[in-house]
């Protein structure tokens, strides 16, 4: 009897998983399955799949037309015009925005921005 590398290769397969299975049907599937992986692409995967339960004809006449809501581009933008300033702050508390920026990714002037930004609204709001 001649056998191709195939057969040899799934024989040995067969062998090896029968020990492991319970069952030689199996052992089979857990040998054909490891013929599987890594094999070729099959032309099971370029199948075109047809749809039969979507509407034919999708009209716009039931459309309803609303206004534009959104804003423009310019309008998005919130730069607000800043000054630069000279501040002499304690190296502990630099050392701890320039760590809590880093954890969180940002720049720590940002972070300080933010906080006066933030303090002075707050206050702002007071009578």
């Amino acid at each position: 009897m001649v056998m191709t590398k195939n057969a040899i290769f799934v024989s040995a397969l067969l062998t090896a998983a029968l020990p492991r299975c319970g069952s030689p049907s199996e052992a089979t599937a857990s040998a054909f399955s490891a013929l599987v992986i890594g094999g070729k692409e099959r032309n099971s995967m370029r199948k075109t799949i047809k749809y039969t339960d979507e509407p034919i004809d999708v009209g716009l006449d039931g459309a309803k037309i609303i206004d534009d809501f959104l804003p423009p581009p310019e309008q998005l933008v919130f730069k607000e015009k800043t000054v630069k300033i000279t501040l002499n702050v304690s190296e502990h508390s630099i050392r701890f925005f320039k760590h809590e920026a880093e954890k969180y990714g940002v720049k720590y002037q940002q972070m300080l921005r933010a906080l006066i930004d933030k303090y002075v609204s707050a206050h702002s709001q007071r009578p």
